[in-house]
């Protein structure tokens, strides 16, 4: 029997473009990749099947197309993020399935203080990269503890007026509104945002969140470091001078160079300045961190995240958090302390649709420290 002939066109149709000639030996690629069974289905099979089963062609056409947004995935980062309480370990945990022995990312944390999603990704010559805040962000910082003082000392009938009102116009109108909620009540939630906002210019000037130093002497600080006058009548001490020069040279490059800036294993001073910027002093100046890692854990597309510490913090912090698991994240690494899984964690989970298939019960307790949930 003869083979089937072919079944007339209809006359209003065009012609179809011709094929684009390979070269000869030539292995089809789709989105750079070997084309394999998809390349075989656009160049033979498809143009075979409008002739003979038209119909069948659009499944199949829907069935390339999820194979071609999987094969798309292929050449996308796998970001495994680590949730959990300020302190928890998360840096601890990166560290061991990076390095080993060996301490690349400081752990002990600061804290609710910064908002910072730290990540660390592979690269042959370890270095990191680090993306500054605009130096706003300290001036609103200054003008809200500026505020503070001047409300802390007003009892006692000193200070008052002893500080110029320069900054007002350097602060974001939506600061103005917070600075007007801070000084018109005394609520806990208003101490615990005054408090929170002490603990990072004590990180920046003295080093330690939790130094008490006098409020006065810090906004002098920060003031100096913006290039202001100290008015407060303090004078800066020795062992504060070079923070306080860190602090201003990192404004200036923000300011001027650009909000970024790469520093390399060559540089000798890499360490301490890793250190400095992931859990130091000019942690809160910092919007972004990329570590990078000759790690062969990491070598095939895998990048470890260590998001910032929830069920301490506040709005910020779970902002951030959240869109890294909403957006970014193929993988949450829960880091629990022993009582288990708290009601922020759940919250985070929720937020970001991540617990569409895991039970997570009010009473839950974490036979371990690690639980994993994974998005495909």
């Amino acid at each position: 029997m003869p083979p089937p002939s072919d079944p007339p066109q209809p006359a209003s149709a065009s012609p179809s473009p011709p094929a684009k000639a390979e070269p000869s030996g030539a292995t089809p690629t789709v989105n750079g990749r070997p084309a394999g069974v998809v390349g075989w289905y656009q160049k033979t099979a498809r143009p075979f099947l409008e002739k003979v089963e038209p119909e069948k062609v659009p499944g199949l056409d829907g069935d390339v197309e999820r194979v071609q947004a999987a094969q798309r995935l292929l050449d996308q980062e796998l970001a495994v993020c680590f949730l959990g309480s300020a302190g928890v370990g998360k840096s601890t945990l990166v560290n061991a399935l990076v390095a080993g022995k060996e301490v690349i990312l400081p752990s002990g944390g600061i804290g609710p203080l910064t908002a910072q999603a730290l990540s660390v990704r592979y690269s042959p010559k370890p270095r990191f990269e680090v993306e500054y805040h605009s130096p706003q962000n300290l001036w609103n910082l200054i003008f809200i503890l500026e505020h503070a003082l001047k409300r802390e000392r007003r009892p006692a009938g000193t200070g008052a007026a002893a500080a110029p009102d320069d900054l007002e116009k350097m602060a974001d109108p939506e600061v103005r509104d917070e600075i007007r909620d801070v000084t018109a009540a005394s609520s806990p939630q208003q101490k615990t945002r005054i408090e929170e906002l002490k603990k990072q210019a004590q990180l920046m000037v003295t080093g330690n969140q939790e130094s008490h130093a006098d409020l006065a002497y810090l906004v002098d600080c920060l003031r100096a470091a913006m290039g202001k006058d100290r008015v407060w009548g303090t004078q800066l001490r020795p062992e504060d001078e070079e923070r306080v020069r860190q602090v201003q040279a990192v404004l200036n490059w923000a300011s001027g160079e650009g909000t970024g800036r790469t520093v390399t294993a060559d540089d000798p001073d890499f360490r301490p300045a890793l250190r400095d910027h992931a859990s130091g002093f000019l942690a809160p100046l910092i919007r972004e961190l990329k570590v990078y890692w000759n790690s062969p854990l990491l070598a095939h597309g895998i990048t470890l995240v260590d998001l910032p510490g929830v069920g301490i913090s506040g709005d910020v912090h779970q902002n951030v958090t959240g869109k890294w698991m909403r957006e970014r994240a193929r993988a949450i690494v829960l880091v629990v302390e022993p009582r288990g899984i708290t009601a922020a964690n759940r919250s985070c989970f929720g937020r970001a649709a991540f617990s569409t298939g895991c039970c997570i019960p009010p009473t839950t307790r974490a036979p371990t420290r690690c639980c994993s949930w994974w998005r495909w």
